[in-house]
């Protein structure tokens, strides 16, 4: 009964990161269309971000969607029963070998995990992606206004220098 709560708990911590990620992504596009007046290189990459985090999200569903099936096809206590079943049969610590429906069970039970463990590694090499990302577009960003900081210094001092050394009427 904990792990079912424990189980809904995820699957619902799941869906609702997603559907944030998702509804705050579609708004950004939308606040980033060609209408809006903007910097291209910060429309592309806040439409790109974006896009990263509608399809992470959509990832998110199909996991917490995969995670709830598998809860409500029953997939984990069968499996859980097999392995009780073959532990009861064993003799001087010896399993008896898997029946036919048993090694089909197995290798779709299988199949399901690793295509739910794939999916979760899309998840995190996506959100991985799309930190890289933010990171070298923030620190492009610090370099050109460091930059025009810098030539803003330079200008302001060439100014000072010309009204310094200007001949004084007095």
């Amino acid at each position: 009964m904990a792990e079912r709560i424990t189980m809904s708990v995820l699957v619902a911590a799941l869906v609702g990161v997603a559907w944030y990620y998702c509804r705050k992504a579609w708004r950004t596009l939308q606040a980033t269309s060609p209408a809006v007046e903007m910097m291209p290189e910060e429309r592309r990459f806040l439409r790109r971000q974006a896009w990263r985090r509608l399809v992470n999200g959509g990832f998110m569903i199909v996991l917490a969607v995969m995670l709830a099936g598998s809860y409500a096809l029953g997939l984990q206590s069968r499996a859980e029963a097999i392995g009780l079943e073959r532990e009861a049969q064993a003799v001087d610590g010896v399993k008896p070998p898997l029946t036919p429906e048993q090694q089909r069970f197995g290798r779709f039970f299988s199949g399901y995990v690793i295509v739910l463990l794939l999916i979760l590694a899309v998840v995190i090499l996506l959100a991985g992606v799309d930190l890289f990302a933010t990171r070298r577009y923030a620190i492009m960003q610090l370099r050109r206004i460091q930059a025009d900081r810098r030539a803003m210094m330079e200008r302001q001092m060439e100014r000072w220098r010309r009204e310094r050394d200007r001949p004084s009427w007095n």
